[in-house]
């Protein structure tokens, strides 16, 4: 038994077992959830679903005829089982993809990297994963604005945090991830730099206002 996140796995499992057959839904309710998972990569989340993913496997490959459990895993289209199979596959990969780059062209989200209270926060974080003090630092502001900023990107699905160690570290969703690629990339920062020196060149950046930013379906 995986986490309440992951009880749609579980339930999954026991449908196969009683009926044969995978519920209507499931793959985009999969789809969704991996989205979460992916924003907030622990060991723990990771291990759960690997888990409980294998178990549906297990179950389905039990029950599946013979010719195509050898199909799965073929390379070739001429073969009508491998064929599904592989289409399945890049059919799953697809939505995954496309649910993550729906989200990132919603106009709110646009408009929240581009607000001056959050941008600094969005570029600090293009460099790699930043504690609050080293975001405080870097942006200038206090610890307690830092912590109330950074709640409402997460709230949005842009940023999110974990543990390493004994500190909480933040760090750039797969979502945020993308609507960094419209913030401008010079002068770059580099962490660990000076921070009295970081923190003009965010300051420079965020000065400068966007006129008409792409929209991300004329960058693919």
């Amino acid at each position: 038994m995986i986490n309440a996140q992951w009880k749609l796995v579980d339930e999954v499992r026991s449908t196969i077992k009683k009926s044969r057959t995978v519920p209507s839904g499931f793959f985009i309710s999969l789809t969704r959830r991996l989205e979460q998972v992916l924003s907030n990569p622990s060991a723990e989340q990771l291990g759960q679903l690997r888990d409980g993913l294998h178990g549906v496997l297990n179950d389905a490959v039990a029950m599946a005829p013979p010719p195509v459990v050898q199909a799965v895993g073929e390379s070739t289209l001429d073969d009508p089982i491998a064929a599904s199979y592989i289409l399945g596959q890049l059919s799953f990969a697809h939505q995954l993809v496309h649910s993550i780059r729906e989200k990132a062209s919603s106009k709110v989200l646009h408009e929240l990297i581009n607000n001056a209270k959050f941008k600094p926060y969005i570029l600090a974080l293009t460099t790699g994963n930043l504690s609050g003090k080293d975001l405080a630092d870097l942006c200038g502001r206090a610890p307690e604005t830092v912590s109330r900023n950074l709640a409402e990107l997460r709230e949005h699905g842009i940023t999110d945090f974990r543990r390493e160690g004994t500190s909480l570290v933040n760090f750039l969703t797969p979502v945020g991830r993308i609507l960094s690629e419209c913030l401008p990339k010079e002068p770059k920062i580099k962490v660990g730099a000076n921070l009295s020196e970081a923190k003009e060149k965010i300051k420079m950046k965020t000065a400068n206002e966007f006129i008409g930013m792409p929209m991300l379906s004329k960058k693919a």
